[in-house]
């Protein structure tokens, strides 16, 4: 018995291939990821209050 595939799950034509408008409308996300992540890197140093 041979099973025929109803749905198939492609990925991109190309890996380099980068919406703009859709990076553009998270910036504020991307933002608060870069200050969460800078925040948690010098939290015990002497910049950490900064």
């Amino acid at each position: 018995m041979e099973t025929q595939w109803t749905t198939v799950i492609k990925p991109k034509s190309s890996l380099l291939e980068v919406d703009f408008g859709e990076l553009w409308q998270y910036r504020d996300l991307y933002r608060m990821f870069v200050k969460r992540d800078i925040v948690t890197w010098y939290k015990q140093t002497i910049l950490g209050p900064l």
